[in-house]
């Protein structure tokens, strides 16, 4: 087989796809019944809501991102959480690991294109966490100025469109990433009282930069020249929390206590809302406003410190208001609200202050939710699932974590077999971390281990064939740990390992044809790019496209 190279950046694009796979899925899961309010300025949308009580390290969210491969990071004044659709990791300050965080609370969050995340805390300054290898490495400035060096306050960052990164301390000097030497360097523009309490910053359409501090609205250029104070009709200087802009061009400013604002992209003020009574979708809900959001269909979503959630739709003026409901387990977390963010496929996270956050999904209407019930065989043994196929049947088979093996589920009758590694029986499934499954087109359902190789179920699902690493036997399975299966239009059942790169069984074969990783050869297209395979297609053509963890991209032919 001969390969072309197409991308050798690194895992996050492929890991990005593979994650899809099954955390927007259990995101989807959580979401009820979607009901559009019929009272005027209402709307009965429903949340899922999370915190200390599923895991996570504390109820004030102070920071949200979400990185490349899928995973939601939540910034706390207690520790940096990482949630994976079903359960939350966190992450604190160790004294003993140089590799740690380097302070547990937690004020700003950026997600990097090569999926690492940049993580701004409050008295320990920037670190920066590296998803190959799980740690955190503290980034230093690059200054002599004592001033700047004396504050390691991190209260906001932004990647701009050039992929640089900005970051806002308590010295009043706005700092840039130098990616080549991994350090903070002063940015061009001037030193600011007003900078030292920066707490939000965007990038607007033409490539300003805008900055809302306690002392003001700022603007200056993608070069960091030309910094000047933005401000509305009064003289006063705002007190801004909030920036977004929405798709008609308008520039939205949420301030601490006097309301919304909507400015052009030259920062003359176009409209003023304040908040009203009663709540009849034409006046703003909350004269706080601590965060905001454009949506895609030109729409604003607009979080209050007291009232809950606003949506202001620019074209009408017209607001909906979500707002907490104690005896309502679907409403809004709270009504004292921090952050707001768009996540993948629309999902929208609603941050608060002492209680945690919600997931909304707009486009889901309904789903019917099989959970783990300790005891109940109907239900799924573990909570997380690794992986789902959707049978031809309206069935589904699940491989699960925490050592659940593999399920079998109809989603009207729930769980209808369980199937577990029995050390006893040959024929049992080869082990319960199951990472793949699929079905080919004979007929046999493949499930794919990390550590048990390879199974195909026997008919009636009474067991399994093993297909396993045998070092005697060299037309044996390469590797125990699979990644990913394929089956292409031949019937060849191609095999990503996590080790030894792709192996090949052609229909009803029993032995194993396998294409190693080899630097050499992949340097000139005669193997894959990399030893772990993680994703496997093919076009139209019929050419083999592989998904590595470390080599990119490659075809086969």
């Amino acid at each position: 087989m001969h390969g072309a190279r197409i991308d050798s950046r690194g895992w996050p694009a492929m890991a990005a796809r593979w994650v899809g796979r099954w955390l927007p899925f259990a995101l989807i899961a959580w979401s009820q019944v979607l009901l559009a309010g019929n009272v005027p300025g209402t709307d009965n949308i429903h949340f899922r809501t999370f915190g200390p009580a599923q895991g996570m390290s504390h109820s004030t969210v102070l920071a949200m991102a979400q990185d490349s491969t899928g995973f939601l990071w939540i910034g706390t004044q207690d520790g940096l959480n990482r949630f994976d659709g079903s359960e939350f990791r966190v992450y604190k300050a160790d004294r003993d690991d140089p590799w740690s965080l380097t302070q547990n609370y937690v004020l700003a969050l950026a997600s990097d294109s090569d999926g690492s995340l940049w993580v701004g805390t409050r008295n320990s300054g920037l670190n920066r966490y590296d998803p190959l290898l799980d740690r955190f490495e503290n980034i230093g400035l690059g200054t002599t100025h004592d001033e700047e060096k004396a504050s390691d306050r991190i209260s906001a960052m932004m990647l701009d469109k050039d992929h640089r990164l900005w970051v806002a301390n308590a010295s009043g000097r706005m700092l840039w990433l130098d990616r080549a030497t991994s350090t903070l360097l002063p940015a061009p523009m001037a030193m600011s009282d007003a900078l030292r309490s920066v707490r939000c910053m965007m990038q607007s359409r033409d490539g300003r930069v805008w900055l809302g501090t306690r002392d003001g609205l700022w603007r200056v250029d993608a070069d960091g020249q030309g910094l000047r104070e933005m401000r509305a009709s009064s003289s006063d200087s705002l007190n801004v929390f909030a920036l977004a802009q929405t798709s008609d061009g308008r520039i939205w400013v949420g301030t601490d206590a006097d309301g919304l604002y909507a400015m052009d992209p030259d920062g003359m003020q176009i409209q003023h809302y304040s908040r009203g009574s009663p709540l009849d979708g034409t006046v703003l809900h909350d004269q706080a406003v601590r965060a905001l959001l454009a949506d895609v269909d030109g729409s604003l979503w607009i979080a209050g410190e007291n009232s809950g959630l606003a949506r202001l739709q620019p074209a009408s003026g017209i607001f909906s208001y979500y707002q907490h409901d104690p005896s309502r387990e679907t409403t809004v977390v709270a009504n004292r609200l921090s952050m707001l963010l768009h996540g993948r496929d629309g999902l929208l996270f609603v941050g608060s202050w002492a209680n945690g956050f919600s997931v909304h999904n707009p486009r889901t209407r309904s789903f019917s939710r099989i959970e783990s019930v300790p005891g109940n065989p109907k239900t799924l043994p573990t909570r997380q699932a690794r992986t789902v196929f959707g049978d031809a049947d309206g069935t589904l088979w699940a491989g699960m974590l925490e050592g659940g093996g593999l399920v079998h589920v109809d989603p009207d009758k729930g769980v209808i077999a369980r199937f577990r590694n029995d050390p006893a029986r040959e024929d049992s499934l080869s082990h319960d971390f199951v990472q793949y499954v699929t079905r080919t087109r004979d007929g046999s359902l493949w499930v794919a281990t990390i550590g048990g190789g390879l199974n195909r179920m026997l008919p009636g699902n009474e067991g399994f064939q093993r297909f396993r690493h045998d070092p005697e036997n060299p037309a044996s399975l390469a590797d125990d740990a699979i990644l990913t299966l394929y089956e292409d239009r031949a019937g060849t059942l191609w095999v990503g390992t996590r080790d030894h790169g792709l192996d090949e069984l052609c229909s009803g074969c029993s032995n194993f044809v396998h294409h190693p990783y080899s630097p050499t050869k992949a340097a000139s297209g005669l193997a894959p790019g990399s030893e772990a395979i993680w994703a496997i297609s093919s076009n139209s053509s019929g050419e083999l496209w592989l998904g590595s963890l470390i080599g990119g991209l490659d075809r086969y032919t």
